[in-house]
């Protein structure tokens, strides 16, 4: 291909012309066909990065519903446990002094109800403030009189 351009020289217009030869269009198509490949790399690197993009992204969310979830359920876990200590744990209390105003002993109420000392007496103390008269500190005294010291019955009849 012949190139050609007008060049003022001294008071006159010189014609200037000079060929590009292969060389410089088979450079110029290289460069175009380098371009196009990086190019073409750089996309396909690019849609990999969004695929891992959007995987990471997913896989964050499940991990924050899974807190969300979990989050939830210890709130209804907190709930029943604050039911049991204001309904379920009252009624068993009740029905522990039920058992001792009915004459029950300490040991028999452990056997009867397959707790020991230790819950026996923490569900007595949770309805103190809702105590009958049999279920007052001198009944408790008679029922560990009763009893030896490893809590267990002494008379044997009285079970």
């Amino acid at each position: 291909m012949i190139c050609s351009r007008a060049v003022r020289r001294g008071g006159s217009f010189v014609s200037e012309e000079w060929s590009v030869g292969v060389m410089a269009r088979s450079s110029s198509g290289k460069a175009t066909s380098a371009r196009e490949r990086a190019r073409a790399a750089r996309l396909r690197l690019d849609a990999e990065r969004a695929r891992r993009d959007e995987q990471i992204e997913a896989a964050a969310a499940r991990y924050f519903e899974a807190v969300d979830e979990r989050d939830a359920i210890e709130r209804q876990i907190e709930a029943l446990h604050e039911k049991i200590r204001t309904t379920v744990e009252v009624d068993m209390s009740s029905a522990l002094r039920d058992l001792t105003a009915l004459g029950e002993s300490a040991a028999r109420q452990r056997e009867l109800l397959d707790i020991n000392e230790a819950e026996r007496r923490r569900l007595r103390a949770v309805g103190e403030e809702q105590a009958s008269p049999a279920a007052t500190p001198d009944a408790e005294r008679h029922d560990a009189a009763q009893e030896g010291p490893a809590g267990h019955q002494v008379d044997e009849q009285a079970a």
